[in-house]
């Protein structure tokens, strides 16, 4: 991964600690071995949480799709798996996706 994702101009408004975070935690991520990184990847919530940080969902989708673009293909198959696996790319119900009570069918 190169560095050219750190001068998007998506992401002037976000917090610099938080970019500062992400830009640690990235250069972590491409020094690790391949088996590690998964660890890392799943280790970054409690990572912020420690620093007294959160990020939105609209932050972590912004920095997913800011990060894919200077991603390898294989890199960006693996980030879309992990944020299928955590939910992160799945949209809030309240937003497209219907969710009916049970025994009840949609209508038209």
């Amino acid at each position: 991964m190169n560095d050219t994702w750190k001068n998007d101009p998506r992401l002037k408004e976000t917090d610099p600690r938080k970019l500062a975070l992400l830009s640690s935690f990235a250069e972590e991520l491409a020094r690790a071995p391949q088996a590690r990184k998964m660890d890392l990847l799943f280790s970054f919530d409690r990572q912020a949480a420690e620093r007294g940080l959160s990020f939105t969902s609209a932050e972590t989708g912004l920095i997913a799709e800011v990060l894919a673009e200077s991603l390898s293909p294989t890199e960006k198959k693996q980030l879309e798996l992990i944020r299928s696996l955590t939910g992160a790319g799945r949209r809030p119900a309240s937003q497209g996706s219907p969710s009916y009570r049970r025994g009840t069918r949609p209508t038209g």
